[in-house]
């Protein structure tokens, strides 16, 4: 169900695209329930509750992030492309393995140093998109209690760019 884009979007890039899934109620639904219990499964022993608030990346991060944000009954925060985002914001520059000049913003009352986030995304490649994350996350004085990704490619050792590789759920 999930296609491979070879050479996008540019040439030497396998574009792994997660939207394909979304074509496909059972499988989409079948995800849904893969995710809750994986972030179930990695905070099992946690106590009280580890996250309060499930932030999502630009895009494909908010259709999981809505998921899990309903599911836990707690807010969703989007983190955008620069721009994108009325009102105060805070912004982060980054690289991934096909742009080495991006920036993101995340909205300043959305988040506080009260807020424990999850942050999804749907690939962990080079590191750079999540490390931008947790860093505006950290940046608004917030704590990343974890983050979730959909896939992981192994190889280019993007957990490397973590501060704690193990917070990630793959």
């Amino acid at each position: 169900v999930v296609k491979t884009f070879p050479d996008f979007p540019k040439k030497g890039v396998d574009f792994v695209d997660y939207f394909s899934i979304l074509y496909h109620p059972k499988e989409t639904q079948l995800l849904n329930e893969i995710v809750i219990e994986a972030v179930d499964k990695h905070f099992a022993d946690a106590g009280e509750s580890p996250f309060n608030m499930v932030i999502g990346l630009e895009t494909r991060g908010f259709f999981l992030g809505m998921v899990l944000s309903q599911h836990y009954n707690i807010p969703f925060v989007p983190i955008r492309k620069k721009g994108k985002l009325p009102g105060e914001t805070e912004c982060a520059n980054y690289a991934t393995e096909y742009e080495e000049k991006n920036a993101a913003e995340i909205q300043k009352d959305s988040i506080n140093e009260d807020s424990k986030a999850l942050i999804i995304d749907d690939l962990l490649a080079t590191g750079g998109t999540l490390r931008m994350a947790y860093d505006l996350v950290e940046k608004c004085g917030a704590q990343v209690a974890a983050s979730l990704v959909v896939f992981e490619i192994c190889v280019l050792e993007g957990r490397k760019k973590l501060k704690d590789p193990s917070s990630c759920i793959a």
